[in-house]
């Protein structure tokens, strides 16, 4: 009897996504985040969708994934990656600003490596204009600290503090900070310690403890924010 090759590779392929966790090394404590606030089945929405990766594995975890993106080739991108994968997402190529009737309200939605593109002012309108379309907002944010430092990739990065960030969040109509934390996703030796402790935030009280008793040190030395807000 022959193989049918087609079906063997197929089968692999869709299996890799489940790989796509180790290879996500930066995005986990978010994605942790994503999973633990949005429940299965329902919607989420990636402004900004950078490789596809995160929406993919979302989306095989069983949640509703939808992509918006204001530059096509990374829309199309997106699109390939899925049908390769055999894995659904609704995609859209649209500018963050402007209006999107094709969205009437999604669970959560959630962005990385994107905020630090936009002004103070810029985030604050969309902030707000995501607030009236879903429960939570979650954000990945690269971040210079007193003992670690961040690369520019494009030039226009804009690399605010965790102050200035919790100051506009809280400032904001409608919007309740549920997590606030800093977190360092290199190959270092602290971020291989404190990883799994920032992972399971919640879930242990001792752990949880442990998290608010080095979050100080977390903020000297991090290199990524992650902000959960909650909208009223």
């Amino acid at each position: 009897m022959s193989k049918n090759w087609e079906s063997f590779f197929k089968e692999r392929e869709r299996g890799l996504i489940q790989d796509l966790w180790d290879s996500l090394s930066g995005h986990q404590i978010m994605i942790s985040r994503i999973l633990r606030y949005t429940p299965y089945g329902q919607r989420v929405c990636e402004m900004g969708v950078g490789r596809g990766h995160v929406l993919l594995l979302l989306a095989e975890k069983g949640l509703v994934s939808i992509g918006i993106d204001s530059d096509a080739g990374v829309v199309s991108n997106l699109q390939n990656l899925s049908k390769r994968f055999d894995i659904t997402v609704e995609t859209h190529t649209q500018d963050f600003f402007s209006e999107m009737n094709f969205i009437d309200s999604v669970y959560t939605i959630y962005n990385s490596g994107v905020m630090e593109h936009f002004s103070l002012s810029q985030i604050e309108t969309l902030i707000l204009r995501w607030s009236k379309i879903s429960k939570y907002i979650i954000l990945s944010i690269p971040y210079k600290s007193v003992f670690s430092s961040v690369k520019m990739v494009y030039g226009d990065e804009n690399f605010y503090t965790y102050e200035q960030f919790k100051k506009l969040f809280s400032h904001i109509k409608n919007i309740e900070i549920v997590e606030g934390a800093s977190f360092n996703h290199s190959f270092s030796l602290y971020n291989k310690l404190r990883k799994p402790f920032l992972l399971y935030e919640g879930h242990n009280f001792l752990v949880t403890a442990l998290n608010f008793l080095l979050k100080p040190f977390d903020i000297l030395c991090g290199n990524e924010l992650l902000f959960v807000l909650r909208t009223r």
